[in-house]
Protein backbone atom coordinates (compact mmCIF):
# COMPACT_ATOMS: atom_id res chain seq x y z
CA UNK A 1 0.00 0.00 0.00
CA UNK A 2 2.53 2.43 0.92
CA UNK A 3 4.24 1.45 -2.65
CA UNK A 4 1.48 2.64 -4.34
CA UNK A 5 1.34 5.87 -2.87
CA UNK A 6 4.94 6.58 -3.07
CA UNK A 7 4.68 6.10 -7.31
CA UNK A 8 1.28 7.79 -6.86
CA UNK A 9 3.16 11.03 -5.53
CA UNK A 10 5.90 10.76 -7.97
CA UNK A 11 4.20 10.00 -10.97
CA UNK A 12 1.18 12.52 -10.39
CA UNK A 13 2.64 15.14 -7.46
CA UNK A 14 1.66 17.91 -10.38
CA UNK A 15 -2.14 17.18 -9.40
CA UNK A 16 -1.50 17.73 -5.34
CA UNK A 17 -0.23 20.66 -6.00
CA UNK A 18 -3.24 21.80 -7.98
CA UNK A 19 -5.20 20.46 -4.80
CA UNK A 20 -3.43 22.15 -2.47
CA UNK A 21 -3.11 25.34 -4.54
CA UNK A 22 -7.23 24.67 -4.85
CA UNK A 23 -7.46 24.22 -1.07
CA UNK A 24 -5.20 27.49 -0.20
CA UNK A 25 -7.68 29.63 -2.81
CA UNK A 26 -10.95 28.47 -1.40
CA UNK A 27 -9.40 29.16 2.29
CA UNK A 28 -8.52 32.72 1.51
CA UNK A 29 -11.51 33.40 -0.49
CA UNK A 30 -14.40 31.80 0.72
CA UNK A 31 -15.17 32.18 4.27
CA UNK A 32 -18.22 30.11 5.33
CA UNK A 33 -18.68 26.57 6.37
CA UNK A 34 -19.09 26.10 2.44
CA UNK A 35 -15.37 26.26 2.10
CA UNK A 36 -14.95 23.40 4.69
CA UNK A 37 -17.51 20.91 2.53
CA UNK A 38 -14.91 21.94 -0.62
CA UNK A 39 -12.23 21.19 1.06
CA UNK A 40 -13.36 17.99 2.29
CA UNK A 41 -14.50 17.18 -1.42
CA UNK A 42 -10.72 17.56 -3.13
CA UNK A 43 -9.45 15.72 -0.51
CA UNK A 44 -12.01 12.64 -0.70
CA UNK A 45 -11.20 12.87 -4.68
CA UNK A 46 -7.22 12.78 -4.11
CA UNK A 47 -7.40 10.26 -1.50
CA UNK A 48 -9.65 8.29 -4.35
CA UNK A 49 -8.01 8.76 -7.23
CA UNK A 50 -4.58 7.86 -5.32
CA UNK A 51 -6.51 4.44 -4.18
CA UNK A 52 -7.19 3.68 -7.40
CA UNK A 53 -4.07 4.27 -9.14
CA UNK A 54 -2.64 0.85 -8.80
CA UNK A 55 -5.15 -0.46 -10.89
CA UNK A 56 -4.95 2.12 -13.65
CA UNK A 57 -1.03 1.47 -13.68
CA UNK A 58 -1.67 -2.92 -13.40
CA UNK A 59 -4.35 -2.10 -16.74
CA UNK A 60 -1.45 -0.75 -18.70
CA UNK A 61 0.99 -2.99 -17.86
CA UNK A 62 -1.59 -5.99 -18.58
CA UNK A 63 -1.99 -4.42 -21.86
CA UNK A 64 1.37 -3.88 -22.62
CA UNK A 65 2.65 -7.51 -21.51
CA UNK A 66 -0.09 -9.39 -23.77
CA UNK A 67 1.19 -6.88 -26.45
CA UNK A 68 3.88 -7.66 -26.41
CA UNK A 69 3.72 -11.68 -26.23
CA UNK A 70 1.40 -10.86 -29.39
CA UNK A 71 4.68 -9.30 -31.44
CA UNK A 72 6.76 -12.17 -29.71
CA UNK A 73 4.74 -14.91 -31.50
CA UNK A 74 4.31 -13.01 -34.97
CA UNK A 75 8.13 -12.15 -35.05
CA UNK A 76 8.83 -16.21 -33.72
CA UNK A 77 7.07 -17.34 -37.04
CA UNK A 78 9.49 -15.27 -38.85
CA UNK A 79 12.66 -16.09 -37.55
CA UNK A 80 12.32 -20.31 -37.15
CA UNK A 81 14.26 -20.71 -40.49
CA UNK A 82 16.89 -19.04 -38.57
CA UNK A 83 16.77 -20.88 -35.14
CA UNK A 84 18.91 -23.18 -33.42
CA UNK A 85 18.31 -25.92 -30.91
CA UNK A 86 20.87 -26.94 -28.38
CA UNK A 87 19.05 -30.06 -26.04
CA UNK A 88 20.64 -32.30 -22.57
CA UNK A 89 20.40 -35.55 -21.88
CA UNK A 90 17.60 -34.38 -19.45
CA UNK A 91 15.35 -33.22 -22.20
CA UNK A 92 15.81 -29.53 -21.45
CA UNK A 93 16.04 -27.67 -24.76
CA UNK A 94 17.53 -24.03 -25.44
CA UNK A 95 16.45 -22.30 -29.24
CA UNK A 96 18.05 -19.16 -30.17
CA UNK A 97 17.22 -16.92 -32.89
CA UNK A 98 18.37 -13.33 -33.80
CA UNK A 99 16.03 -12.12 -31.22
CA UNK A 100 15.21 -15.09 -29.05
CA UNK A 101 15.60 -17.21 -26.64
CA UNK A 102 12.98 -20.20 -26.01
CA UNK A 103 14.08 -22.58 -22.62
CA UNK A 104 11.76 -25.15 -21.63
CA UNK A 105 11.97 -29.13 -20.94
CA UNK A 106 10.16 -31.44 -23.31
CA UNK A 107 7.63 -33.44 -20.42
CA UNK A 108 6.32 -29.49 -19.96
CA UNK A 109 3.92 -27.37 -21.33
CA UNK A 110 5.16 -24.24 -20.38
CA UNK A 111 8.39 -22.46 -21.99
CA UNK A 112 10.30 -19.22 -21.29
CA UNK A 113 10.65 -16.99 -24.22
CA UNK A 114 13.11 -14.42 -23.72
CA UNK A 115 12.47 -11.36 -26.40
CA UNK A 116 14.03 -7.65 -26.39
CA UNK A 117 15.37 -8.46 -22.96
CA UNK A 118 12.10 -9.88 -21.53
CA UNK A 119 11.37 -12.94 -20.48
CA UNK A 120 7.64 -14.12 -20.22
CA UNK A 121 6.57 -17.84 -19.35
CA UNK A 122 3.78 -18.96 -21.71
CA UNK A 123 1.80 -22.27 -22.58
CA UNK A 124 3.85 -24.40 -25.51
CA UNK A 125 1.26 -23.40 -28.36
CA UNK A 126 1.27 -24.19 -31.96
CA UNK A 127 3.40 -21.34 -32.61
CA UNK A 128 6.12 -21.95 -30.17
CA UNK A 129 6.02 -25.90 -31.26
CA UNK A 130 6.15 -25.17 -34.45
CA UNK A 131 9.46 -22.55 -33.98
CA UNK A 132 11.37 -25.55 -31.91
CA UNK A 133 10.23 -28.09 -34.29
CA UNK A 134 11.66 -26.13 -37.22
CA UNK A 135 15.09 -25.20 -35.30
CA UNK A 136 15.49 -29.16 -34.86
CA UNK A 137 14.64 -30.10 -38.80
CA UNK A 138 17.57 -26.89 -39.44
CA UNK A 139 20.14 -28.81 -37.46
Amino acid sequence: MEEQWLSFVQDKWWVIALAAVAVFVIIKIVRTALKWAVVIIIAAGLLLYGANYKELVEDISGTVASYAKEEAFEAMKKESDQAEVTQDEEGNFIVTSPNFRVQGSLDSDEVDITFREQTFTVKRNEIVNVFIEQARQGN
